[in-house]
């Protein structure tokens, strides 16, 4: 069952990115009958990194969000939504979701520094 999901995952280490993002997606079919979603927010979150590998910012925000719909708690996917927003000069959505990140994982001492910067920019 996990099989495309391993096979992805290798692929990824070896930067095959657009590889990676047909295995995870294979993976999501695989999981489809699984009663517990939880199962499917990880390949969702990886193929927003690829995308993110890819600089396909706009695309990597779909699966990111994907992933928090599943897991509202997932803080990483906030972090990494934040991540594209900048990228994307989207400041303010950035800003949110870098906000939901560090609440849900106050230690995140990157994601405390991306804020504060944020903040800096927004007030000029």
């Amino acid at each position: 069952m996990y099989t495309a999901y391993k096979l992805a995952h290798k692929e990824f280490e070896k930067e095959n990115y657009k590889e990676a993002i047909k295995l995870y997606q294979d993976s999501i079919s695989d999981m489809k009958d699984m009663e517990d979603t939880e199962y499917i927010k990880l390949p969702l979150y990886n193929i927003g990194v690829c995308y993110m590998k890819l600089k396909r910012f706009g695309k990597a925000l779909k699966y990111l969000t994907e992933a928090t719909k599943i897991d509202p708690k997932y803080s990483k996917a906030f972090f990494n939504k934040g991540f594209c927003h900048i990228q994307l000069n989207h400041n303010k959505k950035a800003l949110v979701a870098m906000n939901t990140a560090w609440a849900l994982d106050n230690n995140d001492k990157d994601c405390e520094a991306i804020i504060n910067i944020l903040l800096k920019n927004l007030k000029k």
